[in-house]
């Protein structure tokens, strides 16, 4: 189910520059694009936590959510300025 999702998700994504013609039937199709890419995120995303939490031992749990986390939102792209509040 896992490949599946990803490779529904993905060869959808895939198509979209080759969209073109009348926004009547490209904004339709980008809609359909971002809902099955959507929910094929999820999928994805439930069916990992899931096997994780099946595999990891209970003693194990914390630090396995805490390292996926860091490594998930440490690579992603996070503005450089600071902000003053």
């Amino acid at each position: 189910m896992l490949v599946c999702a990803a490779a529904l998700g993905d060869g959808l994504f895939l198509r979209v520059p080759a969209l073109h013609g009348s926004s009547a039937v490209t904004v339709p199709a980008l809609l359909a694009v971002g809902f099955v890419l959507g929910c094929g995120g999820q999928l994805v995303n439930v069916t990992v936590m899931a096997v994780r939490q099946a595999v990891t031992p209970d003693g194990m749990q914390g630090r396995a959510a805490a390292t996926i986390t860091f490594a998930g939102m440490g690579t992603a792209p996070h503005d450089a300025q600071p902000t003053c509040e």
